[in-house]
């Protein structure tokens, strides 16, 4: 069965001083993520990354420019582009508050594949400099409190800020998230922008056919880069199987975002759809998939926790 080895933390921060945040979260964290980790780890400094003499040693080269580091290898992910999925996910706070006066807790959560655990003491300095350098449009700064990692259903405290010390613990078995024996109805709650592509446009309805196809392809090129090793045979055949599921109930809206992009130094739009979406049929065989996908999301921008949702089985 497919497995990919990967783990869960909260990080816990305060604010210094007011903090305003206006839309999705997620484009500005995760851009200051980026900025404070090369701050952190990068001696050179320079613009260009990929002739770099560490560009295979190096932390933000393996989260954050993947298709520079498998450029030399020929590989190509299967979804026919040059953009291969990052190694971590970044999930913003996903309350619609506005501002968070000085004094206020907020929690980030990361979900990071096995492969670069050991990035993890930079990850935390590159967090700790993100509340040195601020966010919003006054860089006004915060703080990280404490981190805390998920085993199993339990979560654990692995740094807190006052000791300045990392005890990480050995991974707990893994194990997905328990679903029916039989599934012949299941609610996707989509919480981010969820954005697939196909023909040139973006979706605004979702067929269920082209959320599986678009999630077996993450998978397969998660797995593929990340793990050495490629989807089971068996899942080829769901995508015949998938042509038999129908939408009971479509809640699904689209919602714009738009974000300041720093490297290409433009507005970018990233928008998405979110609401729910009811899908019924012979879902069994689809669920583990999906509860896959619950957990590593789908579609494009996951690093900037796009495409999260949540199942509701029945």
């Amino acid at each position: 069965m497919f497995n990919l080895p990967h783990r869960r933390f909260r990080l816990h921060f305060q604010t210094i001083e007011p903090v305003s945040l206006r839309g999705y979260k997620g484009s500005p964290f995760r851009g200051l993520f980026g900025h404070a980790l090369k701050k952190v780890v990068c001696p050179f400094k320079q613009p260009n990354c990929i002739t770099c003499l560490l560009r295979h040693q190096c932390y933000y080269l393996k989260l954050f420019e993947t298709p520079s580091l498998e450029g030399d290898t020929g590989q190509l992910p299967v979804n026919g582009t040059d953009h291969f999925p990052h190694p971590f996910i970044l999930v913003p706070p996903l309350d619609k508050r506005e501002l968070l006066p000085a004094g206020e807790t907020f929690t980030l959560e990361l979900v990071l594949l096995e492969v670069v655990i050991t990035a993890l003491p930079y990850l935390i300095l590159a967090f700790e400099k993100m509340g040195q350098l601020g966010i919003g449009h006054g860089r006004n700064n915060f703080e990280l409190l404490y981190v805390e990692v998920s085993q199993g259903t339990d979560w654990f405290t692995v740094f807190e800020a006052t000791e300045g010390t990392l005890q990480l613990p050995d991974p707990a078995p893994f194990s997905l998230t328990p679903y029916p024996p039989v599934v012949t109805q299941v609610q996707l709650s989509i919480c981010t922008p969820l954005r697939i592509k196909q023909g040139g446009q973006y979706l605004r309805e979702l067929p269920f056919p082209n959320l599986i196809r678009r999630l077996l392809r993450r998978l397969d090129d998660l797995s593929r880069l990340y793990n050495n090793s490629k989807l089971p045979v068996i899942a080829k055949t769901l995508l015949d199987q998938a042509e038999t599921i129908v939408i009971t109930d479509n809640q699904l809206r689209w919602t714009d975002v738009r974000r300041f992009s720093s490297r290409q130094q433009q507005p970018l739009n990233l928008g998405g759809i979110e609401g729910t979406i009811t899908y019924a049929g012979e879902l069994t065989p689809f669920a583990p998939w999906l509860v896959w996908g619950e957990l590593l999301h789908v579609g494009q921008a996951t690093s900037f926790g796009f495409g999260k949702y949540k199942l509701t089985f029945s």
